[in-house]
């Protein structure tokens, strides 16, 4: 555990103690911990009256305040709730309507007692019956922030829809009625056991919200206090960190990794934090101080819990090549934490050089990174001559598997050239249109043929300015021809070379300034 200051170590020598008290009696505190009790009825009434439902005997809107389908003593039972009827029953003064039904449904569901039957007091906590506005509006009390009371309740919209967590502004609405259960201390500890939050591992900031205040670290001067609170959230994150892992338990944490540890239990507006030792004990917010006292269900007991970023300056501390990865420094304005990230790798700018074809061999293209060196080369086919090349009509086919479309052939015309093929479009290795023997479940390479419309680099079937620009690029080493197709495209002038006249010519049959086949028609390069 890491030493928040002198007066946090008896808190740590009582949680230890009290772990090897739990150790030597198993389920210690599974059953008679102390629970918020009133929080899951609460959560009871909600499976089955939750936002978006009526509080009605129809189940529908209503926007009647005083009719018999938002009556009590007529609501039907649901969800194994008990009927209207029942929380009327024995009480001649019981009935109501709209929400003034809701509140007393949910109270006496609650609590089994009637609001008018008690003295009201000054303080709302979970579950109290509050009156607003001179009785205007009736609800159960949930928490409350600087700004809000926040409430569950029945006609909220005016249509008897029920509301949870239902806001209602401190400047326009008034409490005009407090009202405690008799009963409450015995429902709040009537659970079996905790059910805690299993949070996601992260980094969170924690506030209390009735003071809208962040935890801070500890002050070694005041001994009754385990944190301080503290108005800015970069203050709390160099003192405090929520950091989970899988399991229930959150860790109070002036670093990345230690502190002291506290069980996060859901409720209406954020978490209470147990303590382990005595699940009953919770963080408390008391007169600009954070103790430990048991759960009465005030809003100063209950924290938000919200994840927050590190808020990184960088620094750089190297610069990326095309073979070496740069760094950056990264530390956190608020709380001092450093890592080290890595940048991403430049890209490779390549001198291109041409190799003609012999006797012997195909001719090659040589692509070097200036920067370190990386070579990688291109086989490309020996430039074409008339001797290479047999006419089928408009259509000129190569004798090594490619099909040459000088000038714009339809899908009839193709064929007629072709018959006994069809189309085989694009696949992961491959660009561009084939044709293939029709009704042969597997074609080799060699019985393919090979569409090629000079100028098509990307084998989308059209010419396009983006095929002269991709050329552009392969000229000056900025990308690089990688398929056999892509280069016989890009050699307009079959001359075995691919250089910045290929890409002229693209460019200005793209937008209508030179002749010839600009498009297959009717093909695709979909599959």
């Amino acid at each position: 555990m890491m030493k928040h200051s002198q007066y946090i170590k008896p808190l740590i020598a009582a949680i230890v103690v009290a772990a090897m008290a739990a150790a030597l009696l198993p389920f210690a505190f599974s059953a008679g911990a102390a629970v918020n009790g009133v929080q899951k009825k609460l959560d009871e009434v909600r499976a089955v009256y939750d936002d978006g439902t009526y509080f009605t005997v129809s189940g529908e809107a209503c926007w009647s305040c005083q009719c018999d389908d938002c009556r009590l003593s007529l609501i039907p039972s649901r969800g194994g709730l008990p009927s209207g009827a029942e929380v009327c029953e024995g009480c001649y003064d019981s009935e109501s309507w709209s929400c003034r039904a809701f509140a007393n449904y949910v109270f006496f569901y609650l609590f089994g007692e009637r609001y008018w039957h008690l003295d009201p007091t000054d303080t709302a906590v979970l579950g109290d019956y509050i009156k607003f506005n001179g009785g205007r509006h009736s609800a159960i009390y949930l928490w409350e922030d600087a700004d809000n009371y926040y409430v569950y309740d029945g006609n909220g919209d005016s249509k008897n829809g029920v509301l949870y967590d239902h806001a209602f502004s401190k400047k326009d609405w008034t409490v005009s009625g407090i009202y405690h259960a008799v009963s409450y201390d015995s429902v709040m500890k009537s659970g079996e056991s905790v059910v805690y939050h299993d949070l996601t591992a992260g980094r969170y900031g924690a506030y209390n919200v009735l003071t809208g205040l962040y935890l801070g670290r500890p002050d070694p001067d005041d001994e009754g206090s385990l944190y301080t609170l503290t108005a800015e959230r970069k203050d709390t994150l160099a003192a405090l960190a929520l950091d989970t892992e899988a399991g229930a338990t959150v860790t109070l944490a002036l670093d990345e990794t230690e502190g002291a540890e506290w069980l996060p239990e859901p409720v209406a507006g954020g978490y209470l934090l147990r303590s382990p030792a005595d699940p009953a004990q919770v963080l408390t917010v008391e007169d600009g101080r954070v103790i430990l006292s048991e759960c009465t269900g005030s809003a100063s007991q209950v924290w938000s819990l919200g994840a927050v970023q590190h808020r990184f300056e960088e620094e750089e501390l190297s610069v990326s090549t095309c073979a070496v990865n740069g760094e950056k420094r990264l530390t956190c304005a608020d709380c001092g934490y450093v890592c080290i990230e890595k940048q991403p790798l430049e890209p490779h700018v390549y001198a291109v050089e041409w190799f003609a074809a012999d006797e012997d061999s195909y001719g090659f293209t040589k692509y070097k990174c200036v920067g370190c060196g990386n070579v990688i080369r291109r086989n490309v086919r020996e430039k074409l001559d008339a001797d290479a090349l047999v006419n089928t009509g408009d259509i000129i086919q190569t004798k090594d598997g490619y099909v040459y479309i000088t000038v714009n052939v339809t899908e009839e015309a193709l064929f007629d050239a072709f018959p006994g093929y069809e189309y085989c479009g694009a696949t992961e290795a491959f660009s561009g249109i084939r044709l293939v023997p029709t009704g042969v479940e597997s074609v080799p390479e060699e019985a393919m043929l090979t569409l090629l419309l000079p100028g098509d680099v990307d084998g989308d079937a059209k010419i396009t300015a983006g095929d002269a620009r991709y050329i552009l690029r392969a000229c000056v080493g900025k990308e690089v021809l990688t398929e056999e197709r892509e280069m016989l495209a890009a050699d307009i002038d079959f001359d075995g070379r691919v250089t910045t006249e290929d890409a002229r010519w693209i460019l200005r049959t793209a937008v209508g300034y030179e002749t010839g086949a600009t498009t297959l028609a009717g093909m695709t390069t979909e599959e």
